[in-house]
């Protein structure tokens, strides 16, 4: 599904420019990866590259991954997630299976706050208690109506234990573009 193409070597150190494009019919969701290449340098005769892409069809969710943040065992965590149509089609979306019964993972999908309802968008309301300390990770899958590949959604975070301490790193503030689930006992 990586299409690479390059330029021929120039400049005074033999620049070559690589060009990575996703092939037609790509899966959608975030795709990451190496391309591994062969150089004329001696003492470096192979180079990894690293590559990520974010694939999407006419349904575009707000943000993948979606950061859960800490979550203390006992409360939940929170996020929403906005799916519009980049074409203005009207759209449904479900999961792509049916959930375990003792999943920590809710999910709920409504109008978009603000739009009027028969606006090409949906909001999915993603809630997760965690039952264990440790690293949290998954995929939801979702089917949106019309579209044959189902719409992965990944989601991050952490459970941590009731009494642990969480302390600010001086001069670090945390990223302001995706701003963390809402927690709530």
């Amino acid at each position: 599904f990586l299409q690479l193409s390059w330029s021929e070597p120039g400049g005074p150190e033999g620049q070559v420019d690589l060009v990575a494009t996703l092939a037609p019919g790509a899966p959608q969701g975030l795709l990451a990866g190496s391309v591994r290449l062969r150089t004329n340098v001696p003492s470096q005769p192979l180079v990894a590259v690293q590559y990520v892409a974010q694939v999407f069809g006419d349904v575009v969710p707000s943000r993948n991954p979606v950061p859960l943040g800490a979550i203390r065992i006992g409360e939940s965590a929170v996020a929403v997630v906005r799916f519009e149509s980049r074409s203005g089609r009207l759209f449904s979306l479900a999961p792509a299976a049916p959930e375990g019964a003792k999943s920590p993972l809710e999910l709920a999908f409504r109008d978009c706050a603000g739009a009027a309802p028969s606006a090409a968008c949906r909001e999915l309301e993603v809630r997760f208690t965690p039952l264990v300390p440790g690293p949290i990770s998954g995929i939801i899958e979702l089917r949106v109506a019309g579209d044959s590949a189902p719409l992965p959604l990944i989601y991050t975070g952490l459970a941590i234990l009731p009494d642990t301490v969480i302390q600010q790193l001086p001069g670090f503030e945390p990223e302001k573009a995706a701003p963390p689930a809402e927690h709530r006992p």
